[in-house]
């Protein structure tokens, strides 16, 4: 674990020095890869505590967890807590928690595997609601959903579930060849071009 954080800590600690002390550095790291959903980036909380005290060391003022369900346990023989409460109860910087908020599916089983991705907002919320008034995050990152409706957080704050623009797994497509200004060329092409529209 330690040959492994010495580059990730060495970019930090070159990204520090580059813009002082008063700016703020957000890392984010996974704990899944999109090719090998069973990929562990740290095997333990111990691991995970060596992970963000490295990294913390080096310059990190905030972790930004990416889980494939940001409410699933990460090790439930010992805990309920999510990959953010896990960070949150190892390190006094500031968690995001992130992954499939709002969402039935994680990316990886929609782009790989073609599982329909359905709204959960109502749910969605409730365990966001009380995941983080039990303190195990301070933000929330919502990425898919909000890609569907930038009206998103506003129709939560609401609680205008049924007004909110549904997402679509084309829509990644989609926003990579704007962004290319072209058809996308990735990896992740062919799987969203052939995944179930919902």
């Amino acid at each position: 674990m330690n040959a492994r954080l010495r580059f990730p800590a060495e970019v930090v600690a070159a990204i520090r020095y580059a813009v002082g002390s008063e700016f703020p550095i957000s890392y984010r790291f996974s704990q899944w890869k999109e090719i090998d959903f069973e990929a562990k980036v740290v095997g333990s909380s111990d691991e995970l505590e060596v992970l963000l005290s490295t990294l913390r060391a080096a310059g990190v003022d905030l972790f930004n967890v990416s889980a494939r369900r940001f409410h699933q346990p990460e090790w439930p023989e010992r805990s309920d807590l999510g990959l953010a409460g896990w960070a949150k109860s190892l390190t006094d910087a500031p968690v995001i928690a992130v992954g499939s908020v709002g969402l039935s599916t994680d990316l990886p089983s929609e782009l790989w595997l073609g599982e329909q991705t359905l709204p959960e907002t109502a749910r969605s919320i409730g365990w966001l609601v009380e995941r983080f008034g039990r303190g195990e995050f301070d933000l929330v990152a919502v990425g898919r959903a909000h890609l569907a409706d930038a009206e998103w957080v506003n129709k939560v704050r609401q609680g205008r579930y049924d007004d909110i623009v549904g997402y679509r797994p084309k829509l990644l497509l989609e926003i990579a060849e704007a962004w290319n200004d072209g058809p996308a060329e990735s990896a992740h092409s062919h799987a969203i071009e052939h995944a179930p529209v919902v």
